[in-house]
């Protein structure tokens, strides 16, 4: 991984994957999705090769990279201040870490390989639950 780069101006088209986000921006736009909090990017960097990019506010950012570094992981690190990261994301992102990701491949599968064999035989499907 290279060195984590240091972001000034909002309007820097490396930041548009994260420009003006919203709650359903999370979970999937255009075959990506953005991953919040800096426990969301340790699960993301069990996969290092699917992280687009990852931001940082300045004070997440020895943190983001050392994790990033341990998972070699070759994505870039932006960093920008809080007020960057606020004018960029257009909330409040206190917990200062964002990652883009690639959503994997759509692996099919038959129910019965879900399906319980012995009762009892509940079955319960979820689509596009998130945030929980």
């Amino acid at each position: 991984m290279t060195e984590p780069i240091h972001i000034t101006s909002p309007a820097d088209p490396r930041l548009d994957a994260y420009r003006n986000i919203r709650e359903r921006d999370l979970s999937a736009r255009e075959g990506i999705f953005i991953g919040e909090t800096f426990i969301v990017l340790e699960a993301m960097l069990l996969r290092p090769m699917s992280i687009v990019s990852m931001l940082a506010s300045s004070r997440m950012t020895a943190r983001v990279h050392a994790s990033a570094m341990t998972a070699q992981c070759e994505a870039p690190l932006y960093t920008v201040d809080d007020a960057v990261l606020e004018a960029v994301t257009g909330i409040d992102l206190h917990r200062g870490v964002l990652a883009v990701g690639r959503r994997a491949d759509f692996e099919p599968c038959a129910m019965s390989d879900y399906a319980p064999s012995t009762p009892p035989r509940t079955v319960l499907v979820l689509e596009d639950c998130n945030n929980i």
